[in-house]
């Protein structure tokens, strides 16, 4: 056939070619992945692009786009909403099934911690209950425990801790005589049942003596907290009715708190609530002559006659509250 004869000279008719397909020289589509995904049922409803289909030849998922998530024209989806929904309910669910106070795990962790610290309270303020009563120190308690500990597990240390208390006992009961008696006995002056009986009654009345002297200690200490207490209770006092009845209480408080701080150093806490109350008396009346050398005079106030009135003395005079000062003011106003 010559070259320059054409399928329209020969008369022959055009087959006509639809190109489904793009092709390009660096990736080759499987035609059969192609067919057996437009076979597919699935996107038949919207046109795939050139990608999902090379994609999909290939192996791979597309990636959703941001549109896809968040819905059409950027709107939010709303079923992303639903999670945070069911947590709102799930929490409001969760405060309806809240236990009663009496029935929460915190509230009965609580109470069983109370009953397992109740009894050792008890126990320790027995303890100091004893102590006081019997007259005995935190180092006597702690000598007595330790005697006691040591004939638990150690006899012969025991012994050693004991044997001063022992001979002292001995003395006591008069076992053995005082130097001072064994002496008059050796030498004749003194019987050793006399020495005996004088070291027994010589001991008592030492041990008499320190008791009694104990007591009267405790006593004192006793009378001078309950002075302190009322004390304290009559300042507190004072400083609610001060507080109540004068306005610059906000000021000079901190400066008669120092002052009666001070008083109290120098010269001992007050033993009466009446020598409490002059003392906070007397430490505010300083503090407010210390305050008023640095407040300065109020200056007189000149005033003209106007209409007829008279200037009188009395009109001359600054005015001693803000009463007169409104008063005067109206009348000028008035005038």
């Amino acid at each position: 056939m010559p070259r320059d004869s054409s399928p329209e000279d020969l008369g022959e008719p055009v087959a006509e070619v639809e190109v489904d397909a793009v092709a390009t020289p660096d990736l080759e589509v499987d035609a059969n992945a192609a067919e057996s995904s437009d076979a597919d049922g699935k996107d038949a409803k919207a046109p795939r692009s050139t990608l999902d289909v090379v994609t999909e030849a290939l192996g791979e998922k597309p990636e959703k786009s941001s549109d896809s998530v968040d819905g059409k024209d950027g709107e939010p989806d709303p079923k992303a909403e639903k999670p945070e929904a069911a947590e709102g309910e799930g929490e409001k669910a969760e405060g309806e099934e809240q236990p009663p106070f009496h029935q929460h795990p915190r509230w009965q962790a609580v109470q069983k911690e109370l009953k397992t610290l109740r009894p050792q309270a008890e126990a320790f303020n027995g303890l100091q209950t004893y102590m006081r009563e019997t007259g005995l120190s935190v180092d006597e308690a702690n000598q007595g425990f330790q005697i006691m500990s040591l004939l638990k597990s150690d006899p012969a240390k025991a012994y050693e801790a004991l044997a001063p208390i022992v001979a002292s006992l001995q003395q006591h009961v008069g076992v053995i005589l005082p130097t001072d008696l064994q002496e008059k006995v050796d030498g004749g002056y003194m019987t050793e049942e006399d020495a005996r009986e004088f070291a027994q009654l010589r001991s008592a009345q030492k041990h008499t003596a320190t008791r009694t002297q104990a007591q009267e200690a405790e006593r004192q200490k006793a009378t001078q907290n309950q002075a302190t207490e009322s004390a304290i209770a009559e300042m507190d006092a004072w400083e609610t009715e001060w507080k109540a009845s004068d306005p610059d209480y906000a000021v000079l408080n901190e400066r008669v708190a120092k002052e009666v701080q001070l008083t109290i150093l120098t010269q001992g806490f007050p033993a009466t609530p009446k020598a409490a109350r002059a003392l906070v008396e007397k430490a505010k009346t300083d503090v407010i002559a210390e305050v008023g050398k640095f407040r300065p005079k109020p200056k007189p106030i000149k005033t003209t006659p106007q209409h007829g009135h008279s200037s009188s003395a009395a009109n001359q005079l600054a005015p001693k509250n803000t009463l007169e000062v409104v008063e005067r003011a109206l009348a000028e106003m008035a005038a």
